[in-house]
């Protein structure tokens, strides 16, 4: 209103503004920047060997992309409140009720969402991930906020049964509901994403290892040759080691699906890309294992064993785009082998047994090369026999699935260390959101603590 009434163009005090939003929004996006590159450097520390060196330096990409996201975000929220200062009067300078006309909380909020969704979309890549994304956000900020809202509200009978201090601290809640309920969202959100990574965390390592049933095959054994089966069913059932089946497993590649090379067929995911890029295992069977499940399709029966047929596994069947009836091609020891889907199988993969994603008739197989393959549990004082066996057998090759696992479990452990390290930057995101949102009331918070000293009160009652 003072440019105003020197005769300050509209546009010169937009300008004005502007540019001062514009050089917070550099400021505090180069700082965010430096904080990231700091941060990588912690990750580094935490990760330690895991990365089995150093990392590269960071190019100026994502110091372009945090700078596009700084003022992206800042000219969304706080430009439409810099656009309304044209419209003030120079009057305002005299009579503080003038002002420019009110902003609707849709017309602030509204631009902001859209600013957001457009980086997340941006940020994603994926139009479906993004918009389930925004739904879950709003979801969740809706429920919070209710649940804000009411904590408030239960604030107002507690004010007639506490001290002087904490009733008029109360009072400041309750009179002003909107922005306390926007400074809990503002630290609850920072809060929660530690907290749901802190729980996650265990939960997922300790429900996956409460499903691993407590006998499951702790050793995986691969190598054994044709020759060698008989021998190796012989010598565990000489240990007392019962229920040790071999299963034969061929290396092979998927050449065609139907009249397409594989890696053109139209319903191939990017999923199923890596399975046709890269090696498979075959098997074959004539009976269905008892952890395997037909949903499509039948598993076939005796005089169906002569005929080329595959069974696939249900979440490999879905990333290559394939159903009951479709025509495989694959290659195997360079020989072409061309097989018919005749069912799809749910497989339990979490009983350690040995389980393949595809498996085919005898008659597909059987006179093609193979290995065998099997998995065994030895309790700990029963180990010792493996040294016997890679003995007697020296072209078989053991896998300890235990020791594998407390490497998992140690990996896990310092993946989530530098995930928890990059969520602190949330909280701290949160921290200055909720100093934001004090900030912006501390005019009126000024003139009630002057009120109150004038009125008598003391020093520490106001803190």
């Amino acid at each position: 209103a003072v440019l105003r009434c020197l005769g300050t163009a509209q546009r010169t005090v937009l300008a004005i503004y502007t540019s001062k939003l514009l050089g917070l929004g550099l400021l505090a996006s180069a700082s965010g920047c430096l904080l990231g590159y700091l941060g990588q450097a912690g990750i580094v520390v935490i990760l330690g060997d895991l990365l089995g060196g150093t990392l590269p330096p960071p190019s100026w990409q994502p110091v372009a992309f945090g700078l596009a996201v700084g003022l992206v975000t800042l000219a969304a929220f706080a430009l439409p409140p810099v656009v309304r200062l044209r419209q003030v009067p120079p009057l305002r300078v005299l009579r503080r009720d003038l002002g420019a006309p009110p902003l609707s909380a849709l017309g602030l909020y509204g631009l902001g969402a859209v600013a957001l969704a457009g980086l997340m979309l941006w940020i994603s890549r994926d139009a479906v991930l993004t918009g389930w994304l925004l739904l879950g956000t709003a979801g969740t900020l809706l429920v919070l906020g209710g649940a804000a809202w009411l904590l408030v509200r239960m604030l107002r009978p507690l004010r007639q049964r506490v001290g002087v201090s904490l009733r008029f601290g109360l009072a400041g809640i309750a009179r002003r509901p909107t922005d306390s309920v926007v400074q809990v969202l503002a630290f609850g959100l920072g809060l929660m994403a530690l907290l749901l990574l802190s729980v996650v965390r265990n939960d997922l390592l300790d429900i996956w290892q409460q499903r691993v049933p407590p006998e499951a095959p702790n050793h995986f054994l691969i190598n054994i040759q044709p020759r060698q089966v008989e021998e190796v069913s012989r010598w565990f059932a000489d240990q007392g080691i019962d229920g040790v089946t071999l299963h034969p497993m061929s290396r092979a590649r998927l050449a065609r699906i139907n009249d397409y090379p594989a890696a053109e067929w139209p319903r191939l995911n990017e999923s199923g890309q890596g399975w046709v890029n890269h090696g498979l295992n075959l098997s074959w069977a004539t009976r269905l294992q008892v952890d395997n499940r037909v949903v499509a399709g039948r598993w076939w029966g005796e005089a169906e064993q002569s005929q080329l047929l595959i069974s696939v596994e249900q979440r490999m069947a879905e990333n290559l785009g394939i159903g009951v009836g479709d025509e495989l091609v694959f290659r195997v020891a360079e020989q072409p082998v061309t097989v018919r889907v005749a069912n799809i199988r749910a497989v339990d993969w979490d009983n350690f047994r040995v389980n393949f994603f595809l498996v085919t008739t005898p008659a597909a197989l059987e006179q093609l090369p193979a290995t065998y393959v099997t998995s065994v549990f030895l309790p700990a004082e029963r180990k010792p026999l493996l040294a016997d066996l890679i003995r007697a057998f020296p072209s078989i090759t053991v896998f300890d699935v235990e020791a594998i696992l407390s490497q998992v479990r140690a990996v896990i452990g310092q993946v989530v260390q530098a995930v928890e390290f990059v969520f602190l930057f949330t909280l701290a995101a949160g921290v200055m959101v909720l100093y934001a949102a004090l900030q912006s009331s501390i005019e009126e918070r000024l003139q009630e603590g002057a009120m109150l000293r004038a009125l008598g009160a003391r020093r520490a009652q106001l803190r």
